[in-house]
């Protein structure tokens, strides 16, 4: 049972690390409003910071409606999330009189979940960007495995628009992508795992100016992501049996709007970019690139 509550104490406690990573994966796909002609081609990297709002930065645990697991302090049911290093408190959870747990639970104080990024865009017909990001599954020594991939296109759809299309500095176009990570890392006995992976949807229409040095555009758009993390194996608690697989939990971004505001500087093949988005959990990121064609 203490276990089963740690897991829904967990989830919320660890909620915003999984949806602000959603967001910042979601994010860094484009750094301008244009497309390429065909065989054109840019290379993006970017790091992306997803800013925890205030809302996310604590959680009542009397709202989970836990049977053991209790504040040590019936009058302060708040907690802080991992995310807040501000509002530290205390769990306890008593079984038949004896007190099998009590832990302070303290964030860090850190306002953003960051997250680099690096995507490659080639034009391939009808001013048309395919958009790709790929690592392979790679070791990081104790830090564990990590491998990401991402699909995404970009049209023109200001060339099907008779009169505006003439514009000649006016570009408007329509993004959707989607990036998949995963991470897993093995602890400190060989049966002992966690596991997670992150899926993040993007999709926007983009408006902007193709200038000779500086190409600003503004978008708005559509965010989802869904993040599941595993602890595989088996784990003493005193007092209890051993658990296995002791906990899943789940992170979920519905579809939620997005606007941005981002602003391309190109000097020759170099590119540097900075673009903020008012959303959920408020986005900024800011990179450089090269891009030809």
């Amino acid at each position: 049972l203490v276990g089963s509550e740690l897991c829904i104490r967990d989830s919320a406690d660890l909620e915003p690390l999984g949806k602000g990573w959603g967001y910042t994966l979601a994010d860094g796909w484009y750094n301008t409003a244009g497309t390429h002609r065909t065989l054109g081609f840019s290379l993006i990297f970017s790091f992306n910071m997803a800013f925890v709002p205030d809302v996310a930065k604590t959680f009542d645990i009397d709202g989970l409606e836990l049977d053991v697991i209790e504040p040590i302090d019936p009058d302060n049911p708040i907690f802080p999330t991992v995310l807040n290093g501000d509002d530290p408190n205390t769990i306890i959870a008593d079984i038949a009189g004896q007190r099998v747990l009590e832990t302070e639970l303290e964030g860090v104080s850190f306002p953003a979940v960051p997250l680099p990024t690096l995507t490659g865009n080639i034009g391939i017909y009808k001013n048309t960007d395919l958009s790709f990001r790929f690592i392979p599954t790679v070791g990081m020594g104790d830090f564990g495995k990590i491998g990401l991939w991402g699909l995404g296109v970009k049209h023109d759809v200001l060339q099907w628009l008779p009169i505006v299309d003439k514009i000649p500095f006016l570009r408007t176009s329509y993004f959707l992508g989607y990036s998949r990570l995963s991470y897993s890392k093995d602890l400190a006995e060989e049966t002992q795992k966690l596991d997670a992976t992150l899926g993040a949807f993007h999709t926007a229409l983009l408006v902007g100016a193709d200038l000779p040095v500086v190409n600003p555009y503004v978008s708005v758009g559509l965010t989802s992501s869904n993040m599941t993390m595993d602890l595989l194996g088996d784990y003493s608690v005193a007092g209890q049996d051993p658990l296995t697989d002791p906990f899943s939990l789940e992170f979920k971004n519905s579809l939620s709007p997005s606007v941005a505001a981002g602003l391309r500087v190109k000097l020759a093949l170099l590119t540097i970019h900075a673009q903020y988005t008012l959303q959920e959990y408020n986005t900024f990121n800011v990179g450089i690139g090269i891009s030809f064609r």
